[in-house]
C-alpha cells in the first residue's frame, strides 16, 4: 500500500518542468520585445539627432544638424540635409545626402567591406575675415588642442578591404577673401565630380573626376583678375597586398576657357598630363610627362619638381624629365 501511495504522489513533478519553461519563454519573450524596441529607438532619426549629433557638435566645436536620418545599423546609413555651422552668416559645409552601405557582420569578422559611399551636392564656404581669422578656425583649433593617438608598438596586420565605391557628386569648393575695403578674393570649384572604385588589397581600381574652375581677384590695390577653366582627369590604380600604392597610370586634362585682366596672358592655355610610374611590359618606373599649348605670348615656367623649361613662342610644347617631386605650372 505504501508503495502504491509514493507511486501515485509522482505525476505533479512534470507540471512543475512546463512551469518553468512558461517562465523562461515569457523572459526570452520579453527580452526579445526590449531587443526590438531598443533597436528601433536607438537607430531613430529623433535619437541620432538628439543624442549622437550634440557629441559630434562638442567635438567639432560646431554646429552639426541634420534633417533626417534613415539608419540600419546592419547593412545602412542615410543622412538628409546635413549642416555644419561655426561663425558667419552662411554655414561651413551642407550636404544635400550622405550614403553609407556596407555589411557589419563582414567588418566584425575583419573584412571591410563597404558597397558605397556617397556624398551628394556638398557646399563647402571657406571664409577668410581682413584680421585672418577664418570660419575654419573653430574646428582647426579644437583639433589641435587634442592630444595625438598613441601609435601601436608593432604593425599591425593590414586589414582585408573591400571597398566598391566612393562617389563626390556636384560638389561646390568655394574660397572668399575679404579686405578691409570691402573688396573681395573668391575662387569656386564647381561641378566637382569624384569616383574611385574597386578598392581591394592587391587589385587594380580606377579614379575619374572633373570640375570647374572659376576666379575672381579684386585686390584693394593692383589689377583685377578673372579665369574660367575645366579639368578633367582619369587614372587606373593598383594597390599591393597590404594596400600599398603598387602602380598609377592615367591622364589630367587643364583648360583655360576666359581669363581677363592681369591673367588674360593664359586665355588659351591647354595642357595635359599623362602619368605613370610603372611600364606595363617590364615593371620598371618611367618618368612623367607634360604637354602644353596655347596662344600665350607671355613667358610661363612649367616646373617638374626641380627641373623647369620655359618659352616665349606661343603653341608651344613641353616636356620634362623626371624627378623627384610632382609638377606644377607656375609664372616666373
Amino acid at each position: 500500500m505504501a508503495d502504491a501511495k509514493t507511486t501515485a504522489a509522482t505525476p505533479p513533478a512534470p507540471r512543475k518542468r512546463r512551469r518553468w519553461l512558461r517562465a523562461i519563454v515569457w523572459v526570452f519573450s520579453i527580452l526579445i520585445v526590449l531587443l526590438v524596441v531598443v533597436y528601433f529607438v536607438g537607430t531613430s532619426s529623433a535619437v541620432f539627432k538628439g543624442v549622437i549629433l550634440p557629441k559630434v557638435s562638442a567635438a567639432l566645436n560646431a554646429r552639426v544638424t541634420v534633417s533626417d536620418a534613415s539608419i540600419s545599423p546592419f547593412s545602412q546609413v542615410v543622412l538628409h540635409n546635413v549642416k555644419v555651422e561655426t561663425t558667419g552668416t552662411e554655414p561651413l559645409a551642407t550636404v544635400a545626402e550622405v550614403r553609407l552601405r556596407y555589411s557589419l557582420m563582414d567588418i566584425i569578422r575583419g573584412n571591410i567591406r563597404v558597397d558605397e559611399v556617397s556624398v551628394s551636392s556638398p557646399v563647402i564656404n571657406l571664409v577668410k575675415n581682413p584680421d585672418g581669422t577664418s570660419n575654419l578656425d573653430p574646428i582647426t583649433k579644437s583639433q589641435k588642442s587634442k592630444p595625438a593617438p598613441a601609435q601601436p608598438a608593432q604593425p599591425s596586420k593590414p586589414p582585408k578591404l573591400d571597398l566598391k565605391k566612393i562617389a563626390l557628386t556636384d560638389a561646390t569648393v568655394r574660397q572668399v577673401t575679404l579686405y578691409t575695403n570691402g573688396n573681395r578674393d573668391s575662387m569656386e570649384i564647381s561641378r566637382l565630380n569624384l569616383s574611385v572604385e574597386n578598392v581591394q588589397n592587391g587589385q587594380t581600381g580606377k579614379l575619374t573626376t572633373g570640375a570647374d574652375i572659376n576666379m575672381k581677384n579684386n585686390p584693394p590695390s593692383g589689377t583685377n583678375s578673372s579665369l574660367q577653366a575645366k579639368l578633367q582627369g582619369e587614372f587606373t590604380f593598383a594597390l599591393t597586398a597590404d594596400l600599398k600604392p603598387g602602380s598609377i597610370q592615367g591622364n589630367t586634362r587643364f583648360e583655360v576657357t576666359q581669363a581677363e585682366g592681369a591673367l588674360a596672358d593664359v586665355a588659351a592655355l591647354k595642357g595635359m598630363q599623362h602619368y605613370s610610374n610603372r611600364d606595363q611590359a617590364s615593371g620598371a618606373a618611367i618618368p612623367k610627362r607634360w604637354h602644353a599649348a596655347g596662344q600665350s605670348a607671355c613667358r610661363w615656367s612649367f616646373q617638374h619638381g626641380k627641373d623647369r623649361r620655359a618659352h616665349h613662342s606661343a603653341g608651344s610644347r613641353y616636356r620634362s624629365e623626371p624627378v623627384e617631386s610632382g609638377w606644377g605650372l607656375q609664372r616666373p
